[in-house]
């Protein structure tokens, strides 16, 4: 896909990237918000600024991993559990920060966190930190990524796992190990951690907006049978000859 860039420097001006923006088809989605359609994608208006700042300034490096989803598709769960593989030689499962901290403070999102009120942010601070997180597809990724050797870990709906878990640095006892680390990151246990019932994180959001259900088909109570299969048709067409494969 052809990437729209604002200028060819990469340094954009605010009143230019707003400019740009107001060139976008525009309309406004189920809930009233105002979204625009950005290189074949349509985007909530709130974000498109950030992301446009994230694709054109972050610079991703070999030790990153980057956890991409589908907002609503089990992404605060990927965030704990990828947390606590990628950083169990320093917080042992008895001593997490997801104690006290919800998954999303510890996996911050580009366009939501680190985006969101800069158009270039200063990272060197945290640049070499293992882990971040977006919702961008991605061929919307900055090109630093198309050459880089970093992991990135998908995750997709009607799957029962994470496509991607980097755990090489997991010690002798793997299996011991792992199972403490499933059992502390169990969608139940996260669900009844206080700073999950309490808290609040992103953007005032409250922690306990994060936390639904946590079943597996149990979108069979919101979509009716021929828009599930309308919905599986389109997957199966987009999707065709990727390798992918989903359970109906």
């Amino acid at each position: 896909m052809e990437r729209t860039l604002i200028s060819p420097d990469g340094e954009n001006p605010g009143d230019e990237v707003q400019q740009f923006l107001r060139t976008l088809t525009k309309e406004r989605n189920w809930k009233g918000c105002g979204i625009s359609l950005y290189q074949g994608i349509w985007f909530n208006d709130v974000v498109l600024r950030p992301i446009i700042s994230f694709q054109q300034h972050f610079q991703v490096r070999d030790v990153n991993t980057i956890l991409a989803s589908f907002p609503n598709l089990g992404t605060t769960w990927l965030k704990a559990l990828s947390f606590s593989i990628l950083n169990h030689s320093i917080f042992p499962p008895n001593n997490s920060p997801l104690f006290t901290k919800n998954p999303h403070e510890l996996i911050p999102l580009f366009e939501h966190d680190l985006y969101h009120d800069a158009q270039s942010p200063e990272l060197e601070y945290i640049q070499d930190r293992r882990i971040f997180s977006t919702h961008v597809p991605y061929d919307l990724l900055p090109s630093s990524f198309k050459v880089s050797k970093c992991k990135i870990a998908y995750k997709a709906n009607h799957t029962d796992e994470v496509l991607f878990c980097k755990y090489e640095d997991i010690k002798q006892d793997t299996i011991s190990s792992l199972k403490k680390m499933a059992e502390l990151c169990s969608i139940d246990n996260l669900r009844d951690l206080q700073v999950n019932k309490i808290g609040k994180s992103i953007r005032g959001l409250r922690n306990s907006d994060f936390f639904r259900k946590g079943m597996v088909g149990d979108w069979v109570n919101y979509i009716n049978p021929p828009m599930a299969e309308h919905k599986m048709k389109l997957v199966e067409k987009k999707l065709c000859g990727s390798g992918l494969t989903f359970r109906r």
